[in-house]
């Protein structure tokens, strides 16, 4: 049998565990434990696992992670979240030559890229253990519920812990750099909540723009809660206002 990258394979006599060939490199061949949800990738000759899969020690299984998913049927925040996750793995795992995989200090790879992106290297290890387990696409980082249909019951937005203090919004004062794709997801929640029927205050606006842009949505017991990120990673309130009043006043004058 040929090996090739992603592909998954059982042990025989045990069919809990199976492993993912996520790279191939000169003889060696990389893989994950699909069950290990701090899975990194180890290393075994490639001569090793063709003899294990010609005994039979090993045989391919299809892929319990394969999924189609419609990406109509995604909202603009699981896409945004996911594009984003997305992108700093693949600044880890797409490192020249696979860098990392042969990196003896992994860990200091992890920092570097996680403090340049205002993230824990728990956050990264964990974005980049999904990346490879769940089948090494950019869809394997969307939340579970998102995979399984079941969107569960939406609660209110809450802060805790290192992801953001509790605060009254005028408190979060710090922001960060508005380029244009912030710039237009302001807009639309002006547009959207602010000039709507319901009349919503920029506060109750300002909240909803963390809640679907600036937070981790946590599913527990199908109970669904949001954690905002840390102040260095979302807009201000009153950057905020400030752009709103912006769209305001060239609605004004056009």
């Amino acid at each position: 049998m040929s090996i090739c990258v992603n592909m998954v394979l059982q042990f025989n006599d045990d069919a809990n565990t199976k492993i993912r060939t996520v790279w191939l490199d000169k003889g060696i061949v990389y893989y994950v434990k699909l069950l290990d949800v701090k899975s990194m990738p180890k290393k075994m000759m490639l001569s090793k696992l063709e003899e294990m899969l010609l005994y039979e020690i090993l045989i391919q299984v299809k892929d319990p992670f394969a999924k189609s998913i419609d990406e109509k049927s995604l909202s603009d925040r699981d896409i945004y979240d996911r594009d984003r996750k997305y992108k700093v793995v693949l600044e880890l795992w797409e490192a020249e030559e696979k860098k990392f995989l042969k990196a003896k200090n992994k860990m200091s790879m992890f920092k570097e890229i996680a403090d340049k992106h205002n993230m824990s290297t728990d956050t990264l290890r964990r974005l980049l253990t999904r990346y490879l387990v769940r089948g090494m696409n950019k869809n394997a980082l969307l939340p579970d519920y998102v995979n399984s249909g079941g969107k569960g019951k939406e609660k209110t937005i809450r802060m805790t812990g290192k992801r953001g203090r509790p605060a009254e919004v005028q408190e979060i004062s710090k922001g960060i750099n508005i380029d244009d794709t912030i710039k237009n997801l302001i807009k639309k929640i002006y547009k959207n909540q602010y000039l709507s029927k319901q009349k919503k205050s920029y506060k109750e606006c300002y909240y909803y723009l963390l809640k679907e842009y600036f937070s981790d949505k946590v599913v527990e017991n199908a109970k669904v809660t949001y954690q905002v990120w840390d102040q260095n990673r979302i807009p201000s309130y009153n950057q905020f206002v400030y752009w709103c009043h912006k769209f305001k006043d060239a609605k004004m004058s056009s």
